[in-house]
């Protein structure tokens, strides 16, 4: 009862019986073969983000003892569940292709493949934001004497700008 997670332990057992005078000596069978077993790797702690943009989003978490690897899970709104976007042997991982300004729900599980592959229990479920996507494409499309036009592309995500003037 007293092991650790993701770590490999070896067993060997044999047979006693008491013999001789007052039952204290003792004779032994041999031992079985060792067999070899590793415990479920530790759940995984620590998810967070370490870098957020407008379209990524790079995560990182605790080593898990015992893993040989990681699964990433994403929520999917379109089948309410969590879905596994990516199998990793590293501790970070950067999702990409994302929406500025959305929010994303990720938890992730270690596993080990000793005796078939087995799974830690999932992280605790970790919510973060995109930032506002960047503007794009920002141009000067008309200038004359005293006046000129700057324009940039439109981005229904956007509710407004703030431009700002540059003097030296």
């Amino acid at each position: 009862t007293s092991i650790d997670g993701g770590v490999t332990y070896y067993y060997r057992v044999r047979a006693f019986k008491k013999s001789g005078f007052l039952n204290l000596g003792k004779t032994y069978s041999d031992y079985s073969e060792i067999v070899k077993t590793i415990v479920d790797p530790e759940q995984v702690q620590g998810l967070m983000a370490v870098t957020t943009g407008a379209t990524s989003i790079k995560l990182a978490w605790d080593l898990s003892k015992g893993a040989a690897g990681y699964q990433v899970y994403m929520f999917d709104p379109s089948i309410n569940d969590f879905k596994k976007i990516a199998t990793t042997s590293k501790n970070t991982y950067t999702v990409r292709k994302l929406t500025g300004r959305t929010s994303y729900k990720f938890k992730v599980r270690a596993y080990h493949k000793l005796n078939g592959v087995k799974y830690s229990p999932f992280s605790s479920i970790f919510t973060v934001s995109t930032v506002l996507d960047d503007v794009q494409n920002f141009r000067l499309t008309n200038s004359a004497t005293t006046t000129y036009t700057i324009e940039w592309d439109a981005n229904p995500q956007i509710t407004g700008f703030q431009i700002q003037k540059y003097d030296k």
